[in-house]
Protein backbone atom coordinates (compact mmCIF):
# COMPACT_ATOMS: atom_id res chain seq x y z
CA UNK A 1 0.00 0.00 0.00
CA UNK A 2 2.82 2.45 0.72
CA UNK A 3 4.25 1.60 -3.03
CA UNK A 4 0.83 2.11 -4.31
CA UNK A 5 0.26 5.43 -1.92
CA UNK A 6 3.77 6.90 -3.60
CA UNK A 7 3.47 6.32 -7.33
CA UNK A 8 -0.39 6.62 -7.77
CA UNK A 9 -1.15 10.32 -6.08
CA UNK A 10 0.18 13.41 -6.50
CA UNK A 11 1.04 13.48 -2.44
CA UNK A 12 3.50 10.67 -3.24
CA UNK A 13 4.97 11.76 -6.67
CA UNK A 14 5.44 14.58 -4.60
CA UNK A 15 6.81 13.21 -1.83
CA UNK A 16 9.36 11.39 -4.12
CA UNK A 17 10.66 14.49 -5.92
CA UNK A 18 11.55 15.80 -3.27
CA UNK A 19 13.49 12.80 -1.94
CA UNK A 20 15.11 12.52 -5.27
CA UNK A 21 16.16 16.83 -5.61
CA UNK A 22 17.65 16.73 -1.52
CA UNK A 23 20.62 14.49 -2.70
CA UNK A 24 21.52 16.80 -5.46
CA UNK A 25 21.18 19.98 -3.06
CA UNK A 26 22.84 18.71 -0.50
CA UNK A 27 25.52 17.95 -2.51
CA UNK A 28 26.35 21.54 -3.69
CA UNK A 29 26.26 22.77 0.02
CA UNK A 30 28.02 20.07 2.15
CA UNK A 31 30.51 18.48 -1.24
CA UNK A 32 31.25 20.87 -3.96
CA UNK A 33 31.19 24.49 -1.94
CA UNK A 34 33.86 23.15 0.07
CA UNK A 35 36.11 22.98 -2.37
CA UNK A 36 34.86 23.82 -5.98
CA UNK A 37 37.17 21.98 -8.26
CA UNK A 38 36.74 21.16 -11.81
CA UNK A 39 36.23 17.45 -10.66
CA UNK A 40 33.42 18.02 -8.23
CA UNK A 41 31.69 20.72 -10.43
CA UNK A 42 31.61 17.47 -12.92
CA UNK A 43 29.90 15.43 -10.54
CA UNK A 44 27.67 17.69 -9.05
CA UNK A 45 26.48 18.74 -12.29
CA UNK A 46 25.80 15.34 -13.54
CA UNK A 47 24.13 14.30 -10.24
CA UNK A 48 22.33 17.53 -10.06
CA UNK A 49 20.81 17.13 -14.21
CA UNK A 50 20.19 13.58 -13.80
CA UNK A 51 17.92 13.70 -10.11
CA UNK A 52 16.08 16.87 -11.14
CA UNK A 53 15.01 15.13 -14.39
CA UNK A 54 13.74 12.13 -12.70
CA UNK A 55 12.08 14.12 -10.28
CA UNK A 56 10.72 16.21 -12.79
CA UNK A 57 9.11 13.66 -14.85
CA UNK A 58 7.40 12.22 -11.38
CA UNK A 59 5.40 15.01 -11.10
CA UNK A 60 5.03 16.00 -15.14
CA UNK A 61 3.38 12.73 -15.76
CA UNK A 62 1.35 12.48 -12.64
CA UNK A 63 -0.19 15.96 -14.12
CA UNK A 64 -0.23 14.93 -17.70
CA UNK A 65 -2.42 11.41 -16.43
CA UNK A 66 -4.45 14.13 -14.10
CA UNK A 67 -5.34 16.05 -17.65
CA UNK A 68 -6.07 13.11 -19.66
CA UNK A 69 -8.63 11.20 -16.64
CA UNK A 70 -9.84 14.71 -16.37
CA UNK A 71 -11.31 15.68 -19.66
CA UNK A 72 -14.61 13.54 -19.42
CA UNK A 73 -15.43 14.50 -16.28
CA UNK A 74 -14.79 18.58 -17.22
CA UNK A 75 -16.61 17.74 -20.67
CA UNK A 76 -19.43 16.23 -18.27
CA UNK A 77 -20.24 19.13 -16.37
CA UNK A 78 -19.75 21.94 -19.13
CA UNK A 79 -22.55 20.11 -21.02
CA UNK A 80 -24.96 19.72 -17.63
CA UNK A 81 -24.07 23.31 -17.38
CA UNK A 82 -24.77 25.13 -20.71
CA UNK A 83 -26.61 22.39 -22.12
CA UNK A 84 -28.71 20.86 -19.73
CA UNK A 85 -27.55 17.10 -20.27
CA UNK A 86 -25.14 14.89 -21.73
CA UNK A 87 -26.29 13.70 -25.64
CA UNK A 88 -25.98 9.67 -25.64
CA UNK A 89 -23.93 9.82 -28.33
CA UNK A 90 -21.42 12.05 -25.84
CA UNK A 91 -21.77 9.26 -23.86
CA UNK A 92 -20.76 6.85 -26.34
CA UNK A 93 -17.80 8.56 -27.18
CA UNK A 94 -16.87 9.43 -23.47
CA UNK A 95 -17.03 5.44 -22.97
CA UNK A 96 -14.41 4.69 -25.67
CA UNK A 97 -12.60 7.58 -24.46
CA UNK A 98 -12.66 6.23 -20.63
CA UNK A 99 -11.53 2.17 -21.91
CA UNK A 100 -8.79 3.70 -24.38
CA UNK A 101 -7.14 6.74 -22.01
CA UNK A 102 -4.26 4.29 -20.48
CA UNK A 103 -3.22 2.87 -23.94
CA UNK A 104 -2.55 6.98 -24.62
CA UNK A 105 -1.10 8.08 -21.23
CA UNK A 106 2.48 6.52 -21.90
CA UNK A 107 2.71 8.56 -24.94
CA UNK A 108 2.59 11.66 -23.00
CA UNK A 109 4.87 10.02 -20.45
CA UNK A 110 7.75 9.36 -23.05
CA UNK A 111 7.14 13.12 -24.60
CA UNK A 112 7.56 14.89 -21.70
CA UNK A 113 10.89 12.90 -20.59
CA UNK A 114 11.99 13.89 -24.21
CA UNK A 115 11.38 17.02 -23.90
CA UNK A 116 12.17 17.51 -20.28
CA UNK A 117 15.32 16.05 -20.94
CA UNK A 118 16.31 18.27 -23.78
CA UNK A 119 15.47 21.52 -21.58
CA UNK A 120 16.90 20.12 -18.45
CA UNK A 121 20.70 19.08 -19.85
CA UNK A 122 21.03 21.20 -22.97
CA UNK A 123 19.23 24.70 -21.68
CA UNK A 124 19.95 24.67 -17.72
CA UNK A 125 23.23 22.70 -17.33
CA UNK A 126 24.42 22.83 -21.19
CA UNK A 127 25.77 18.91 -21.18
CA UNK A 128 24.14 18.14 -24.16
CA UNK A 129 25.61 20.66 -26.83
CA UNK A 130 22.58 20.09 -29.33
CA UNK A 131 23.39 22.93 -32.06
CA UNK A 132 26.56 23.99 -30.15
CA UNK A 133 29.01 22.02 -29.57
CA UNK A 134 31.32 24.59 -27.48
CA UNK A 135 29.00 23.92 -24.10
CA UNK A 136 31.82 24.20 -20.99
CA UNK A 137 29.69 21.09 -19.44
CA UNK A 138 29.19 19.03 -22.53
CA UNK A 139 29.53 15.42 -21.41
CA UNK A 140 30.54 12.84 -24.84
CA UNK A 141 27.90 9.72 -23.51
CA UNK A 142 25.03 12.67 -24.44
CA UNK A 143 25.31 12.56 -27.87
CA UNK A 144 24.49 9.13 -27.58
CA UNK A 145 22.05 9.17 -24.73
CA UNK A 146 19.97 11.70 -26.61
CA UNK A 147 19.58 8.87 -29.26
CA UNK A 148 18.57 6.63 -26.84
CA UNK A 149 15.99 9.04 -25.22
CA UNK A 150 14.68 9.36 -29.11
CA UNK A 151 14.29 5.32 -29.34
CA UNK A 152 12.36 5.14 -26.65
CA UNK A 153 9.98 7.55 -27.32
CA UNK A 154 9.30 6.05 -30.76
CA UNK A 155 9.31 2.64 -29.39
CA UNK A 156 6.66 3.80 -27.21
CA UNK A 157 4.71 5.49 -29.45
CA UNK A 158 4.24 2.57 -31.98
CA UNK A 159 3.59 0.01 -28.91
CA UNK A 160 0.81 2.27 -27.40
CA UNK A 161 -0.91 2.97 -31.03
CA UNK A 162 -0.81 -0.92 -31.92
CA UNK A 163 -2.11 -1.43 -28.49
CA UNK A 164 -5.08 1.57 -28.99
CA UNK A 165 -5.30 0.22 -32.16
CA UNK A 166 -6.40 -3.37 -30.84
CA UNK A 167 -8.33 -1.83 -28.01
CA UNK A 168 -10.20 -0.09 -30.99
CA UNK A 169 -10.94 -3.38 -32.91
CA UNK A 170 -11.93 -5.65 -29.60
CA UNK A 171 -14.26 -2.74 -28.89
CA UNK A 172 -15.96 -2.44 -32.15
CA UNK A 173 -16.53 -6.46 -31.84
CA UNK A 174 -18.00 -6.41 -28.02
CA UNK A 175 -20.12 -3.64 -28.57
CA UNK A 176 -21.41 -5.39 -32.32
CA UNK A 177 -22.06 -8.97 -29.97
CA UNK A 178 -23.67 -7.01 -27.26
CA UNK A 179 -25.35 -4.03 -28.41
CA UNK A 180 -28.85 -5.03 -26.75
CA UNK A 181 -27.16 -5.47 -23.47
CA UNK A 182 -24.72 -2.82 -23.43
CA UNK A 183 -27.61 -0.33 -23.89
CA UNK A 184 -30.11 -1.87 -21.80
CA UNK A 185 -27.00 -1.52 -18.96
CA UNK A 186 -26.79 2.08 -20.45
CA UNK A 187 -29.90 2.59 -19.60
CA UNK A 188 -30.28 1.71 -16.54
CA UNK A 189 -26.77 3.44 -15.06
CA UNK A 190 -28.52 6.65 -16.67
CA UNK A 191 -31.48 6.05 -14.65
CA UNK A 192 -29.79 5.48 -11.75
CA UNK A 193 -27.20 8.71 -12.25
CA UNK A 194 -29.84 10.84 -12.15
CA UNK A 195 -31.47 9.25 -9.10
CA UNK A 196 -28.66 9.41 -7.06
CA UNK A 197 -28.01 13.20 -8.03
CA UNK A 198 -31.22 13.76 -6.92
CA UNK A 199 -31.60 15.02 -3.08
CA UNK A 200 -34.11 17.07 -1.00
CA UNK A 201 -33.73 20.62 -0.74
CA UNK A 202 -30.96 21.37 1.16
CA UNK A 203 -28.43 19.13 -0.93
CA UNK A 204 -29.95 20.16 -4.46
CA UNK A 205 -27.32 23.00 -4.67
CA UNK A 206 -24.08 20.63 -5.22
CA UNK A 207 -25.61 18.86 -8.16
CA UNK A 208 -23.21 20.24 -10.51
CA UNK A 209 -20.03 19.96 -8.46
CA UNK A 210 -21.34 16.36 -8.14
CA UNK A 211 -21.66 15.86 -11.77
CA UNK A 212 -18.23 17.08 -11.73
CA UNK A 213 -16.03 15.13 -9.46
CA UNK A 214 -18.39 12.00 -9.60
CA UNK A 215 -16.35 9.09 -11.18
CA UNK A 216 -12.90 10.67 -9.68
CA UNK A 217 -13.15 9.50 -6.21
CA UNK A 218 -11.06 6.54 -5.13
CA UNK A 219 -13.66 4.14 -3.53
CA UNK A 220 -11.22 3.28 -1.13
CA UNK A 221 -11.50 6.87 0.55
CA UNK A 222 -15.19 6.85 0.34
CA UNK A 223 -17.11 3.72 1.16
CA UNK A 224 -20.72 5.82 1.92
CA UNK A 225 -20.33 7.10 -1.60
CA UNK A 226 -20.68 3.77 -3.38
CA UNK A 227 -17.25 4.27 -4.60
CA UNK A 228 -18.69 6.80 -7.43
CA UNK A 229 -19.44 9.97 -5.56
CA UNK A 230 -18.20 12.13 -2.99
CA UNK A 231 -19.63 11.30 0.54
CA UNK A 232 -21.37 15.41 0.93
CA UNK A 233 -23.49 14.06 -2.10
CA UNK A 234 -24.88 11.28 -1.18
CA UNK A 235 -27.97 11.82 0.93
CA UNK A 236 -27.94 10.66 4.26
CA UNK A 237 -30.36 8.27 5.87
CA UNK A 238 -31.56 11.08 8.39
CA UNK A 239 -31.47 13.90 5.43
CA UNK A 240 -33.52 11.67 3.44
CA UNK A 241 -36.53 10.99 6.02
CA UNK A 242 -39.12 12.80 4.79
CA UNK A 243 -39.89 15.20 2.07
CA UNK A 244 -40.94 18.05 4.18
CA UNK A 245 -37.36 19.93 5.53
CA UNK A 246 -37.89 22.13 8.33
CA UNK A 247 -35.99 25.51 7.18
CA UNK A 248 -37.18 27.37 10.38
CA UNK A 249 -34.88 26.41 13.22
CA UNK A 250 -34.43 28.52 16.90
CA UNK A 251 -31.62 29.43 17.52
CA UNK A 252 -30.44 30.29 13.91
CA UNK A 253 -27.93 28.91 12.39
CA UNK A 254 -25.05 31.36 11.04
CA UNK A 255 -22.67 30.32 8.25
CA UNK A 256 -23.67 27.09 6.96
CA UNK A 257 -23.47 27.88 3.27
CA UNK A 258 -19.91 29.18 3.55
CA UNK A 259 -19.20 26.04 5.83
CA UNK A 260 -20.95 23.50 3.08
CA UNK A 261 -18.56 25.52 0.56
CA UNK A 262 -15.49 25.43 2.33
CA UNK A 263 -16.10 21.27 3.25
CA UNK A 264 -16.94 21.13 -0.70
CA UNK A 265 -13.94 22.58 -1.73
CA UNK A 266 -11.74 20.60 1.06
CA UNK A 267 -12.92 17.08 0.22
CA UNK A 268 -12.68 18.11 -3.94
CA UNK A 269 -9.03 18.85 -3.16
CA UNK A 270 -8.91 15.53 -1.06
CA UNK A 271 -9.83 13.87 -4.11
CA UNK A 272 -7.62 15.06 -6.46
CA UNK A 273 -4.37 14.68 -4.24
CA UNK A 274 -4.86 11.34 -3.82
CA UNK A 275 -6.31 10.22 -7.45
CA UNK A 276 -4.57 7.41 -9.11
CA UNK A 277 -3.67 9.10 -11.81
CA UNK A 278 -1.19 6.47 -13.16
CA UNK A 279 -3.93 3.36 -12.52
CA UNK A 280 -1.37 1.83 -10.45
CA UNK A 281 -3.59 0.50 -8.59
CA UNK A 282 -5.38 -0.82 -11.47
CA UNK A 283 -8.58 -0.35 -10.88
CA UNK A 284 -9.64 1.99 -13.72
CA UNK A 285 -12.32 4.34 -12.26
CA UNK A 286 -13.48 5.59 -15.70
CA UNK A 287 -17.12 4.74 -15.32
CA UNK A 288 -18.96 7.95 -13.49
CA UNK A 289 -21.06 4.88 -11.70
CA UNK A 290 -18.98 2.13 -10.35
CA UNK A 291 -20.98 -0.48 -8.19
CA UNK A 292 -18.30 -2.61 -7.45
CA UNK A 293 -20.39 -5.08 -4.99
CA UNK A 294 -23.80 -6.37 -3.89
CA UNK A 295 -22.99 -4.31 -0.53
CA UNK A 296 -22.91 -1.36 -2.88
CA UNK A 297 -26.06 -1.88 -4.43
CA UNK A 298 -27.96 -2.36 -1.70
CA UNK A 299 -26.93 0.48 0.10
CA UNK A 300 -27.38 2.67 -3.01
CA UNK A 301 -30.39 1.65 -2.93
CA UNK A 302 -31.44 1.93 0.41
CA UNK A 303 -30.33 6.07 -0.33
CA UNK A 304 -32.54 6.47 -3.54
CA UNK A 305 -35.56 5.02 -1.94
CA UNK A 306 -35.27 6.78 1.15
CA UNK A 307 -35.01 10.18 -0.56
CA UNK A 308 -37.88 9.65 -2.98
CA UNK A 309 -40.28 8.15 -0.79
CA UNK A 310 -43.68 9.95 0.37
CA UNK A 311 -43.33 9.66 4.18
CA UNK A 312 -47.24 8.92 3.95
CA UNK A 313 -45.77 5.69 2.06
CA UNK A 314 -43.79 2.70 2.46
CA UNK A 315 -43.42 2.30 -1.81
CA UNK A 316 -42.74 4.36 -4.68
CA UNK A 317 -45.22 5.29 -7.27
CA UNK A 318 -44.05 7.23 -10.72
CA UNK A 319 -44.99 10.13 -9.40
CA UNK A 320 -42.28 10.12 -6.85
CA UNK A 321 -39.81 9.75 -9.68
CA UNK A 322 -40.48 13.63 -11.22
CA UNK A 323 -38.70 15.91 -8.73
CA UNK A 324 -35.68 13.76 -9.45
CA UNK A 325 -36.19 14.50 -13.73
CA UNK A 326 -37.08 18.06 -13.15
CA UNK A 327 -40.41 18.01 -12.80
CA UNK A 328 -41.02 15.87 -16.43
CA UNK A 329 -43.84 13.15 -16.17
CA UNK A 330 -42.88 11.02 -19.23
CA UNK A 331 -39.22 10.98 -18.13
CA UNK A 332 -39.75 10.06 -14.63
CA UNK A 333 -42.19 7.27 -16.25
CA UNK A 334 -39.76 5.99 -18.10
CA UNK A 335 -37.22 5.55 -15.17
CA UNK A 336 -40.21 4.37 -13.26
CA UNK A 337 -40.39 1.50 -15.61
CA UNK A 338 -36.87 0.28 -15.37
CA UNK A 339 -37.25 -0.68 -11.89
CA UNK A 340 -40.84 -2.09 -12.28
CA UNK A 341 -40.33 -5.52 -13.47
CA UNK A 342 -43.59 -7.21 -12.73
CA UNK A 343 -45.65 -4.00 -14.43
CA UNK A 344 -47.94 -3.45 -10.86
CA UNK A 345 -47.10 0.22 -11.15
CA UNK A 346 -45.94 0.39 -7.63
CA UNK A 347 -41.84 -0.39 -6.35
CA UNK A 348 -40.64 -1.41 -3.09
CA UNK A 349 -37.22 -1.40 -2.05
CA UNK A 350 -36.40 -4.63 -2.37
CA UNK A 351 -37.36 -4.48 -6.58
CA UNK A 352 -35.38 -1.37 -6.51
CA UNK A 353 -32.04 -3.65 -5.29
CA UNK A 354 -33.33 -6.20 -7.05
CA UNK A 355 -33.15 -4.37 -10.15
CA UNK A 356 -29.22 -2.79 -8.69
CA UNK A 357 -28.34 -6.07 -8.22
CA UNK A 358 -29.10 -7.20 -11.60
CA UNK A 359 -27.58 -4.13 -13.16
CA UNK A 360 -24.24 -5.01 -11.04
CA UNK A 361 -24.37 -8.54 -12.74
CA UNK A 362 -24.72 -7.87 -16.04
CA UNK A 363 -21.58 -5.24 -15.99
CA UNK A 364 -19.77 -7.90 -14.19
CA UNK A 365 -20.92 -10.24 -17.13
CA UNK A 366 -20.00 -7.74 -19.83
CA UNK A 367 -17.20 -7.01 -18.66
CA UNK A 368 -15.70 -11.01 -18.21
CA UNK A 369 -17.06 -10.64 -21.91
CA UNK A 370 -14.72 -7.96 -22.99
CA UNK A 371 -12.42 -10.46 -21.60
CA UNK A 372 -13.24 -12.73 -23.89
CA UNK A 373 -13.23 -10.82 -26.69
CA UNK A 374 -9.52 -10.04 -26.17
CA UNK A 375 -8.51 -13.63 -25.83
CA UNK A 376 -10.29 -14.16 -28.97
CA UNK A 377 -8.15 -11.62 -30.41
CA UNK A 378 -4.82 -12.49 -29.13
CA UNK A 379 -3.30 -13.68 -32.70
CA UNK A 380 -4.73 -10.53 -34.07
CA UNK A 381 -3.17 -8.63 -31.53
CA UNK A 382 0.35 -10.38 -32.26
CA UNK A 383 0.33 -9.61 -35.58
CA UNK A 384 -0.23 -5.99 -35.28
CA UNK A 385 2.17 -6.33 -32.52
CA UNK A 386 4.67 -7.85 -34.76
CA UNK A 387 4.21 -4.94 -37.74
CA UNK A 388 4.62 -2.22 -35.11
CA UNK A 389 7.75 -3.71 -34.38
CA UNK A 390 8.66 -3.84 -38.04
CA UNK A 391 8.03 -0.25 -38.13
CA UNK A 392 10.08 0.72 -34.94
CA UNK A 393 13.13 -1.66 -36.55
CA UNK A 394 13.00 1.26 -39.68
CA UNK A 395 12.39 4.09 -37.18
CA UNK A 396 15.66 2.60 -35.38
CA UNK A 397 17.70 2.94 -38.06
CA UNK A 398 16.99 6.35 -38.99
CA UNK A 399 17.67 7.42 -35.20
CA UNK A 400 20.85 5.98 -34.81
CA UNK A 401 21.83 7.09 -38.09
CA UNK A 402 22.46 4.18 -40.19
CA UNK A 403 22.44 4.26 -43.76
CA UNK A 404 18.69 2.43 -44.85
CA UNK A 405 19.77 2.79 -48.24
CA UNK A 406 22.43 0.09 -48.08
CA UNK A 407 20.58 -2.18 -45.76
CA UNK A 408 18.15 -2.45 -47.91
CA UNK A 409 19.43 -5.05 -49.98
CA UNK A 410 20.17 -7.18 -47.22
CA UNK A 411 16.87 -7.12 -45.47
CA UNK A 412 15.16 -7.50 -48.67
CA UNK A 413 16.97 -11.17 -49.35
CA UNK A 414 16.10 -11.73 -45.83
CA UNK A 415 12.34 -10.65 -46.11
CA UNK A 416 11.86 -13.22 -49.71
CA UNK A 417 14.00 -15.99 -47.41
CA UNK A 418 11.20 -15.47 -44.73
CA UNK A 419 8.38 -15.43 -47.53
CA UNK A 420 9.37 -18.77 -48.13
CA UNK A 421 10.05 -20.04 -44.84
CA UNK A 422 6.71 -18.87 -43.24
CA UNK A 423 4.23 -18.56 -46.26
CA UNK A 424 2.28 -21.50 -44.88
CA UNK A 425 2.18 -20.28 -41.37
CA UNK A 426 1.32 -16.42 -43.06
CA UNK A 427 -1.47 -17.83 -44.61
CA UNK A 428 -2.94 -20.47 -41.95
CA UNK A 429 -2.94 -17.68 -39.36
CA UNK A 430 -4.77 -14.54 -42.26
CA UNK A 431 -7.51 -17.75 -43.04
CA UNK A 432 -8.00 -18.01 -39.01
CA UNK A 433 -8.11 -14.58 -38.66
CA UNK A 434 -10.86 -14.05 -41.77
CA UNK A 435 -12.77 -17.09 -40.49
CA UNK A 436 -13.27 -15.74 -36.13
CA UNK A 437 -13.76 -12.32 -37.30
CA UNK A 438 -15.36 -12.05 -40.61
CA UNK A 439 -17.37 -15.47 -41.14
CA UNK A 440 -18.63 -16.41 -37.64
CA UNK A 441 -17.63 -12.68 -35.52
CA UNK A 442 -20.22 -13.68 -32.86
CA UNK A 443 -19.83 -16.89 -31.80
CA UNK A 444 -17.51 -16.64 -29.44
Amino acid sequence: RIFTLLFSSLIGSTFLAALLVAPAVLLVFFWYKRDETAYRHRVTVNVEAWLFWAAANLLVSWTLAMIIDVIPSLARFLLNAFWGHVPAYIESRIEIYNHTKNAVKPIFYAASGWVSWIIIFDHIFHMYPGTDSRHANHEAYTDTLYQVVEFFFFLTLVLSLQRLLSLLIAFAFHRRAFQERIDAVHETLRVVEQLRAYAPKQLRAGNLAAQFWSGFTPPVLDRDGFGFAPKRFAPSRQQSAGSVVDDHRYPPTRGDPDATLVGTAAKALKDVVLHDARNIKGEDEAGYLQLNSPSEAKRLARTIFTALKHPSRNYLLPRDFEPAFGGSARAADAAFRVFDADNNGDLSRAEVKTTLLKMCKERRALARSMQDVGEAMATLDQLLLLGALGVQFFLSLSIFGVDIASSLSSIYTLGIGASFVFRAAASGAFDAIVFLFVTHPFDT
